[in-house]
Formats: C-alpha cells, structure tokens, sequence
C-alpha cells in the first residue's frame, strides 16, 4: 500500500510539473516575443516536439521527488508508529 501512495503522489506531481512547464514555456516565449500588434499563438504538441529532452528530465525528476517524498514521509511515519 505504501508504493501505491508513493505513486499516486508521484503522478500528481507530475501532473502538476507539466502544467508547470507548459505554463512557464509560454509565459518566457511570450516575454521574448515582440510587441508590435502581433497575435501569439501555441502548439503544446509542437512544444513538446521541440523540447523533447528538457520537459522529460523535468518530469521524470517531479515524479521521482513526489514519490520519494511521500515514501520518506510513510516509513517515517510507520517507523514511529512501530517501535
């Protein structure tokens, strides 16, 4: 039971990294952009495409600090209760 929590936080946080992410791509390519009347717009799917490799080592690592997170907390906790 104490891995199904750790992944089931691992997910959330993964979850929540990549609206992160996705978020904070557009907030910077929007800052960079020029003004001039222009319209922008995003593709996450292109996004993705484009920053294969950086968006995977940043979720991947969210889902390894969210599991592991949650799996010091429970055996520390179980480790409290059970002496």
């Amino acid at each position: 039971m104490t891995f199904v929590k750790c992944v089931l936080v691992g997910l959330l946080s993964l979850i929540v990294a990549v609206i992160f992410l996705v978020v904070g791509l557009i907030v910077v390519f929007a800052a960079l952009t020029p003004r001039g009347g222009e319209t922008i717009g995003f593709d996450v799917v292109t996004l993705w495409h484009h920053f294969y490799l950086h968006c995977l080592v940043v979720t991947v690592s969210m889902f390894a600090l969210g599991f592991s997170w949650e799996y010091r907390r429970l055996k520390r906790r179980t480790a409290a209760t059970n002496p």
